[in-house]
């Protein structure tokens, strides 16, 4: 299948700009109450079937590459984009 691997960093952003970026692509777990509660907030990769090898790294089908794109260019990430080739088997939500 047909796919691209992201590559970006988060050089040069301040925390606060580092997690609401984290935050927008992975989710998170929320704690509220000194912990009493606990729920997810979902990001969008919990939308898009991807696969992470590493830090900073996201392998998506072609046609999901616009809203990754524009998430990270929304928190001036430095990204680079390259097409790549992986079995279907690897992409999962």
């Amino acid at each position: 299948m047909d796919a691209k691997v992201i590559f970006y960093k988060q050089d040069g952003l301040d925390q606060n700009t580092k997690f609401k970026l984290r935050r927008e692509l992975l989710g998170l777990e929320q704690k509220s109450n000194f912990s009493q509660y606990r729920y997810k907030v979902k990001g969008i990769l919990n939308e898009i079937p991807h696969y992470r090898p590493v830090n900073s790294t996201i392998i998506v089908k072609n046609e999901d590459v616009v809203k990754i794109k524009k998430i990270l260019n929304k928190y001036n990430a430095i990204l680079e984009i390259f097409e790549v080739k992986v079995p279907n088997n690897k992409l999962k939500v």
